[in-house]
């Protein structure tokens, strides 16, 4: 009987001893869980830090490839205003015209010519 008075105190021991062990698997466990949430919002927070870090670089690239292609197109804008001013030059157009039309060109002279015009008839007269 002593022996399993023995057994008996050994099997009472060990279930109250796991007992106390599932309670502290228990808060062990609620620690567990509530540092892992803690490590997975820093986690998501560096994250959602680097992609937006990421789609920073991304707009400073292209806003800087944007102006590259603005001041080209305004060079070539001004290139073109030139070219507009050289090709739109009187002495350019009137010697197109000759070479075109074959006109010969019209000089500018001394002389003043006066052509006496008819008089114009009153309100009131009649031809």
């Amino acid at each position: 009987m002593k022996r399993a008075e023995k057994n008996n105190t050994f099997f009472g021991l060990a279930l109250k001893h796991s007992s106390m062990i599932n309670k502290d698997y228990r808060n062990d466990l609620k620690n567990m869980i509530a540092l892992s949430g803690v490590v997975a919002f820093f986690f998501l927070l560096v994250l959602l830090h680097l992609v937006s870090s990421i789609r920073l670089s991304n707009v400073r690239y292209e806003m800087s490839h944007l102006e590259k292609e603005k001041k080209k197109l305004q060079l070539e804008v001004q290139s073109l205003r030139f070219q507009v001013a050289t090709v739109s030059r009187m002495d350019r157009v009137d010697s197109l015209f000759r070479e075109k039309y074959g006109y010969l060109p019209v000089q500018l002279s001394n002389h003043i010519a006066t052509i006496k015009l008819p008089r114009e008839p009153a309100a009131g007269e009649t031809k």
